[in-house]
């Protein structure tokens, strides 16, 4: 997904990150069933599905959804856009730039899915997994937002 977002990787909680300079891998046996994490997204206020407009070609439009409540827009994509019976990670981004970029909106929404189908968030500028009841560390991500939003 392209640069100017901020972007989180909600992973099954089970599972391990591995992280290099080079990728970020989620190891482990665990994952969400497509379907059904579909159908409760899809139950949410405000989600949408969604064509990104720098969504390869190859990729399935299945895999690509928005929350858009008329004033922010935070985009998801499942599986790297491949279209799996099982999901092993699915990104969540938020502009930094753009008017629509709400990172308190974007934190919110995250906690929610995560509870829902047991995931843990990963936030690809801290580079750490975020525990949404540890206020120091929702408090480090709205920093980390804002002073990108700065440069």
């Amino acid at each position: 997904m392209a640069a100017g977002f901020y972007q989180f990787y909600l992973f099954p909680s089970e599972n391990r990150v591995l992280l290099s300079d080079e990728f970020i891998e989620f190891i482990g046996d665990e994952y969400v069933p497509f379907d059904s994490f579909v159908s409760e997204l899809l139950s949410i206020e405000h989600i949408i599905k969604y064509s990104p407009k720098d969504k390869w070609p190859s990729f399935d439009d299945e895999c690509y959804y928005c929350y858009d409540d008329g004033m922010n827009m935070i985009e998801m994509e499942l599986n790297a856009g491949t279209k799996e019976e099982k999901i092993t990670e699915i990104s969540v981004r938020t502009s930094l730039y753009k008017s629509y970029g709400n990172i308190s909106i974007t934190i919110d929404f995250c906690r929610e899915i995560c509870n829902r189908s047991n995931l843990k968030a990963w936030d690809m500028k801290l580079k750490h997994v975020i525990d949404f009841n540890n206020q120091k560390h929702i408090k480090s991500v709205i920093n980390k937002f804002e002073s990108y939003k700065k440069m």
